[in-house]
């Protein structure tokens, strides 16, 4: 064990870019990296972007990449902005401050930052306490600010619930330099997304979100392309699971990274295996499950857990002769008296405040 009161996770972190599909809800792992112990994996990430936009198939199509709150940071934001073919769609954290550009200045150094807003619902007074000292502060909404731009839209759940979503766009927001990561020419849009019940007009979260809109083609997406490309963002976390549960991506373990290495890209393969097979599946259940009667597909495709089940009975149609196990002679094994090499031992290598890179064997003798 290591000291310290925080949680911690042994392993490598992953940088995952996914395809999406929204016609068929499914989105496929199409670069996968593992972080290594001395290097970021925002930067990890803002590298991965900037090799697949640079792409012969990508380079002269406009690129939409959409992410979670932790790229809508200056480190992530200030390495994508000025690809050209790419538009990020990266949601930012509840209460974050934005601010207005200001207009150029006639005299003296130019004026960068204009009016300091939150990402919050109202505006009004938040107490803190700082040491014995208590201090009050009122912070501006940024719906005190007019939007550029706003639309309702509706939209119905799959339960057949009626939602109204609200949608406002404002135009040419920044953000301040934060760890040497210059935002000053920097720009940026940033949208509210509220919820809302059709009927009652009651919120179905608790919280609005905000995302950042940013590279220098944004302006070609509607707020309700912007809405659908956040919502789509959500079915990489079925993946995900489906390849952490089913396919085992976190489930192999070694002190070779190079096995490591080999593992996740056998993941991946595998998982666009079942990609391809998905329109090609037709049963996937028992008879005796006539409770789990599977859905219509979506998009000419049935989901990953539907497409697993009936992969085996797809495999079975193949010809078998190619895949049949190949005559070998047995190994000569070891020889008497020979020793192998003791396994080299590595140290606990701290990342971060919450990542830990670990030798397995080490861990499992503590």
């Amino acid at each position: 064990m290591i000291s310290g009161n925080k949680p911690i996770g042994i392993g490598y972190p992953l940088s995952i870019v996914n395809r999406a599909e929204f016609k068929s809800s499914w989105s496929v792992p199409f670069d996968l990296q593992r972080v290594k112990s001395n290097e970021d994996e925002i930067e990890i990430a803002a590298e991965q972007i900037r090799e697949i936009c640079g792409i012969e198939k990508f380079a002269g199509s406009l690129n939409i990449n959409a992410c979670d709150s932790s790229y809508g940071v200056a480190k992530y934001i200030s390495q994508v902005n000025d690809i050209n073919n790419l538009v990020s769609i990266i949601r930012l954290r509840h209460g974050n401050k934005v601010y207005e550009s200001a207009a150029q200045a006639t005299g003296g150094a130019p004026q960068i930052y204009g009016a300091e807003y939150r990402l919050i619902e109202e505006s009004g007074e938040k107490s803190y306490q700082k040491k014995e000292k208590r201090y009050s502060k009122y912070l501006s909404s940024i719906y005190d600010k007019k939007a550029n731009e706003s639309q309702e839209i509706e939209k119905e759940t799959k339960k057949g619930k009626r939602l109204k979503i609200e949608l406002r766009r404002w135009s040419r927001m920044k953000m301040r330099t934060k760890r040497g990561n210059s935002m000053k020419a920097v720009e940026f849009e940033v949208v509210g997304i509220r919820v809302l019940e059709k009927e009652t007009g009651k919120r179905v979260f608790n919280h609005d979100v905000f995302v950042s809109v940013v590279g220098e083609e944004r302006q070609r997406l509607s707020l309700e392309e912007i809405a659908e490309v956040f919502y789509h963002r959500f079915d990489l976390e079925v993946v995900n699971r489906f390849m952490k549960q089913n396919l085992f991506l976190e489930g192999y373990q070694t002190p070779a990274v190079e096995h490591l290495d080999n593992w996740n890209l056998l993941v991946q393969e595998a998982m666009w295996l079942i990609w391809t097979a998905s329109p090609e599946v037709e049963k996937v259940s028992e008879k005796w499950q006539q409770y789990a009667l599977p859905k219509a597909a979506r998009g000419g495709r049935k989901t990953t857990s539907q497409t697993r089940k009936g992969m085996e009975r797809l495999i079975l149609t193949f010809e078998k002769k190619p895949y049949q196990p190949k005559k070998c002679k047995k190994g000569v094994g070891r020889k008497k008296g020979a020793n192998q090499e003791p396994r080299k031992q590595y140290e606990v290598v701290k990342k971060w405040h919450q990542e830990v890179e670990i030798n397995y064997r080490n861990c499992r003798q503590e």
